[in-house]
């Protein structure tokens, strides 16, 4: 009878959190968390408020942002071929989406040159 080795876990196949404290874990938890309810809150907009295509823009939009700085004037460019690669649309269509939004919403903006 053949005995099976058990294979001992390596870097690779360790959790990328298998080096947080126990604080660290609850304080990425607590972020993951407000992260989605935030998510399921755009979602779960009317269609009035927010058309479906917005809504996926801006969930693309909201993990894209955080990487781009402010400019002198406190704008923040929005990345429209960024988010479209990361929701997997065209990008005159996430361009159409973030037009979209902000003009329903109102915000400030200014041609990028």
């Amino acid at each position: 009878m053949a005995v099976a080795e058990i294979a001992q876990p390596t870097q690779q196949t360790l959790s990328r959190y298998a080096h947080m404290s126990r604080e660290q874990l609850i304080s990425a938890l607590e972020a993951h968390d407000k992260t989605l309810q935030s998510i399921y809150n755009v979602v779960h907009l009317p269609n009035t408020k927010m058309a479906p295509g917005e809504k996926l823009f801006w969930v693309g939009a909201r993990c894209i942002l955080p990487d781009e700085k402010p400019d002198e004037d406190g704008m923040v460019y929005l990345p429209s071929e960024k988010i479209a690669d990361f929701i997997g649309m065209s990008e005159s269509s996430a361009y159409r989406y973030g037009r979209a939004l902000i003009d329903r919403y109102d915000v400030a903006s200014k041609p990028v040159p």
